[in-house]
């Protein structure tokens, strides 16, 4: 009895081996590069800030004297105005305006120059006005930041506090400073008009005066 073998209409034909190779080579040429991932610092570094922000309590743009000093020192620093500083100056010695002529506050000083000035009290209360600066002694200086003290026995051994700007004993010595073993004082005659370039005396008062200063501070 004869056999004939027959093929299906859907039946796979078999590749050969130069077939296959070809088409694997063409599907590894059409993939994508593989893609590598690198860390970026900048971008962890943006990340680790922006994590931070919210535990933060504010942003300041502008630093403020107070948060660098204390309030007191930051008070001591703001100088007070009163109704002077914004009364003109004909001379242009203390408040010239920048928008004026020079020549023309040279001409304004000089008939201010012409006119009589007043006498003008230079201190309004005096630290201990019984005793003279003889009677004085220097006994103790507290330098505090910005504003420094000193302290003055008289002769009933009587403590007496003085600070910058004020004025003591009898010869109404105004405190020029107070720094780390002096004070500067300067004594204006009595009859001292308003001119801004009043003579005066100027005393040195030292903590330990029979002691050599070896710093240089000590005029």
């Amino acid at each position: 009895m004869a056999t004939s073998t027959t093929l299906r209409s859907g039946a796979a034909r078999p590749w050969s081996l130069p077939v296959l190779l070809a088409v694997a080579w063409l599907v590894a040429g059409c993939g994508d590069d593989p893609v590598v991932a690198t860390a970026n610092p900048n971008a962890n570094r943006a990340a680790q800030q922006a994590q931070q922000l919210p535990e933060q309590s504010g942003l300041r743009f502008h630093v403020k004297i107070d948060d660098r000093l204390g309030e007191e020192q930051a008070q001591a620093l703001r100088e007070p105005f009163d109704l002077s500083d914004f009364r003109p100056d004909a001379s242009g010695k203390t408040k010239r305006d920048p928008f004026r002529s020079l020549a023309a506050a040279q001409l304004a000083a000089q008939l201010e120059q012409s006119k009589p000035t007043e006498a003008t009290q230079i201190c309004k209360d005096t630290v201990a006005p019984q005793s003279s600066l003889r009677e004085l002694r220097l006994v103790g200086i507290v330098l505090r930041g910005t504003r420094s003290y000193a302290l003055f026995v008289d002769g009933r051994s009587a403590g007496h506090i003085v600070t910058k700007g004020d004025c003591l004993a009898q010869e109404k010595a105004r405190v020029d400073s107070v720094r780390a073993g002096f004070v500067t004082l300067q004594i204006y005659p009595e009859n001292t008009t308003g001119a801004p370039d009043a003579l005066f005396q100027e005393r040195t008062i030292a903590l330990y005066p029979d002691e050599i200063p070896v710093d240089g501070d000590l005029p």
